[in-house]
């Protein structure tokens, strides 16, 4: 399926060839890194292959990469579907003609139908491999809670066509507030796979893994809907800037139209109303998992709370430390706003200082989820699960900045600030994983190791090396002796 995405992609990078300079300029800013993370998943089923009839080892190294390029192939999928919207609303304002084949949208659609079937077939290799090496464990939770599971998957179901039907019909209608901000939220996108670990958390067979998967997107989409909450709030407060739509965003303005209308307005309040709603539901069904969590945690001796304490100790100072450098972000995001952003362009308010504040509460939304379970991750397997797969995707999103690749770094000082604390948090997301690892190896430490057996071999030597005068009492060594 990845090399099916990557041919995709290099016929849609040579059919744009004949495209103008700014839509060959924001197809490669989008998706410049995508061949190399499809050629991470392309090594991944290279590995699944060799893992469906090899070793502990390879399942184990096969379901870390499958996990790995789930995160990644959501990001693409709302990159492709970004830089499309962003083009043709552009085309649109220019030429006033939404038909003109400025785009290849045959390769497009190709391409979103195989990331949707490879996000589909990542998840279902991922809950395979993990019953492989964990064998068939099956959650105990009340009916409830199951019920709970799959009503909020199938209303992040129906969030997610809604917020996808309203922002092609403001496409396709020219509503006036796109001029202010395209389909620059993933919240639709996560909401999706929301909806499907949360329906994967209703049944017992494969709840183990999907709580802690669930509860990790479900952070990540309540934080992607601030950005839209953040602007509508703005434009709201500036009223839409009523008198001087043409003003900013038309050159002539004997034939600028754009109005602010009724109808327009109504249905921004009521894009930003879903996504509020996604916001509430997505920390609703969060705390939901985290009951559920300590409904199964487990008993854990003296012995094992004292040889993980130094453990959840650093675990619990480096979300710290973290949370310290966040607020010093926030808050220095949030007074360049206050000081700034009357001399500025809407435009620019909007993607460098509201998107900066929305880029910079990730920085304290997941080291205070570090912080409060430090305590107990030693008994409750879903918190700490949660966490290493919070720490990985932390890591790699901040070294590969898919949110915002090289967003402001030239224009002020604080979006430099920003990417030195997020570089220093990166070390900090990598070692808290290896810290989280310690401790699943301590509580649990037979998933943890590879079966030795398959070491064992035959020396085609050891026969003659046996009764040879060089080497008297020749013993092959095996698995069980000591030396």
């Amino acid at each position: 399926m990845a090399g099916l995405r990557l041919a995709g992609y290099l016929y849609e990078m040579w059919k744009l060839r004949i495209s103008d300079k700014s839509t060959r300029h924001l197809f490669f800013n989008y998706t410049i890194d995508e061949p190399v993370w499809l050629a991470l998943a392309m090594t991944c089923g290279a590995v699944c292959i060799v893992a469906s009839r090899g070793t502990h080892l390879t399942r184990v190294l096969s379901l870390a990469l499958t996990s790995l390029c789930i995160m990644p192939a959501i990001f693409y999928l709302w990159g492709d579907y970004r830089w499309y919207t962003s083009v043709i609303f552009l085309h649109e304002q220019e030429s006033g003609n939404a038909t003109t084949p400025i785009i290849p949208t045959v390769p497009l659609h190709f391409s979103f139908i195989c990331g949707l079937s490879h996000i589909g077939l990542l998840i279902g290799s991922m809950l395979f491999l993990f019953e492989q090496i964990s064998g068939r464990l099956r959650s105990t939770q009340p009916a409830s809670f199951t019920r709970v599971f799959l009503i909020c998957g199938l209303v992040f179901a129906g969030l997610c066509l809604a917020i996808f039907g309203l922002d092609l019909y403001a496409l396709g209608e020219k509503i006036f507030y796109k001029v202010f901000h395209g389909s620059e939220q993933k919240t639709p996108f996560l909401l999706m796979l929301a909806s499907i670990f949360a329906l994967l958390s209703s049944n017992p067979q494969h709840a183990t893994l999907a709580l802690p998967a669930c509860l990790v997107v479900l952070l990540y989409t309540a934080k992607s809907t601030l950005f839209l909450l953040l602007s509508y709030s703005y434009l709201v407060f500036k009223g839409y800037f009523r008198e001087q739509l043409c003003d900013l965003f038309v050159t002539n303005t004997d034939d600028c139209f754009a109005t602010v209308t009724t109808g327009g307005v109504f249905l921004h309040m009521f894009e930003a109303f879903i996504h509020l709603a996604a916001a509430v539901a997505s920390i609703f069904l969060a705390a939901i998992v985290m009951r559920v969590a300590h409904l199964r945690r487990e008993v854990s001796n003296t012995d094992v709370h004292y040889r993980t304490a130094k453990s959840q100790a650093l675990i619990r100072w480096i979300g710290v430390v973290h949370a310290s450098a966040a607020l010093v972000v926030i808050g220095s995001s949030i007074l360049s706003f206050v000081f700034s952003s009357t001399a500025m362009h809407p435009l620019i308010v909007i993607y460098l200082q509201l998107y900066h504040i929305a880029v910079a509460f990730s920085l304290i939304v997941f080291p205070l989820y570090q912080i409060c379970v430090s305590e107990v991750i030693h008994e409750v397997p879903v918190a700490r699960h949660a966490l290493l797969i919070l720490s990985a995707i932390q890591f790699f999103n901040i070294v590969t900045q898919l949110d915002y690749r090289g967003t402001g770094e030239d224009l002020n000082v604080i979006w430099k600030l920003h990417h030195f604390v997020e570089v220093l948090t990166a070390f900090g997301y990598f070692f808290t994983a290896i810290l989280v690892l310690r401790i699943e190896n301590v509580i649990r430490p037979d998933p943890l190791r590879e079966n030795y057996d398959v070491l064992d071999f035959d020396n085609p030597l050891a026969a003659e090396m046996q009764d040879s005068e060089l080497n008297e009492g020749y013993i092959q060594l095996r698995q069980e002796e000591t030396i």
